[in-house]
């Protein structure tokens, strides 16, 4: 789940359009329009962003780059935008039987994958494992450790992601839910070809550092 859109301005103040509010809030008793390019049209703002933050703009290339601008609603100047990666969480599911757990996902990108999900505003990286894990997995994890994190700006074709990794244990059947078509048991050598993400990379070093053979 995003969260909303940072932006910081040259002199480091920070501005947030939350996708929820659609709004930056400073002084709740005012209220200011402004275009935000994320949204594409005019959303209504909490509050009102100061003057001394407005960035002079370039006449020239101006709409080449509007995607990565803020237009400030105070003075029409236009503001930085900086993008950065979201937080996602992945949960290597241990098993009693020896496998490990994969869903099959029912959205883009397609194929199998380890449970896990982006990390909610306010939420920790630990809470977010054992959320996403239940929510597709029907599962109560226990959390072992955590086995890395990933962040290849490619490894996730929507939008640049940072993945942390924990490992789990967990009893019980597992069932498809959320953004699971299907569930599996997999050993190491039953580990489907169509893995989604760098997930195949995740788990080559799972079972090169973490999982005896099986």
């Amino acid at each position: 789940m995003q969260s909303g859109l940072n932006a910081t301005t040259r002199e480091g103040h920070s501005l947030n359009y939350g996708v929820i509010t659609g709004a930056y809030s400073q002084d709740r008793n005012r209220s200011t329009k402004v275009y935000s390019p994320y949204f594409g049209r005019i959303i209504q703002p909490h509050g009102h962003v100061p003057d001394h933050i407005c960035k002079k703009s370039d006449a020239k290339g101006e709409s080449d780059q509007v995607n990565d601008r803020l237009i400030c609603p105070h003075c029409g100047k236009t503001v930085d935008r900086y993008r950065n990666p979201y937080p996602t969480v992945d949960v290597i599911i241990e098993t009693e039987s020896g496998g490990i757990i994969l869903i099959k996902r029912k959205n883009p990108p397609f194929g199998w994958a380890l449970p896990g999900g982006f990390v909610d505003y306010g939420e920790s990286l630990e809470a977010a494992a054992v959320r996403e894990a239940k929510e597709e997995t029907s599962l109560d994890v226990e959390l072992i450790s955590q086995l890395g994190a990933y962040s290849d700006p490619t490894r996730d074709p929507r939008k640049h992601t940072i993945s942390v990794v924990f490992m789990a244990k967990a009893d019980g059947q597992p069932e498809a839910a959320d953004d699971a078509q299907e569930v599996g048991i997999f050993r190491r050598d039953e580990i489907p070809e169509e893995l989604a993400f760098d997930h195949g990379k995740i788990l080559q070093d799972y079972f090169q550092t973490c999982s005896p053979k099986k």
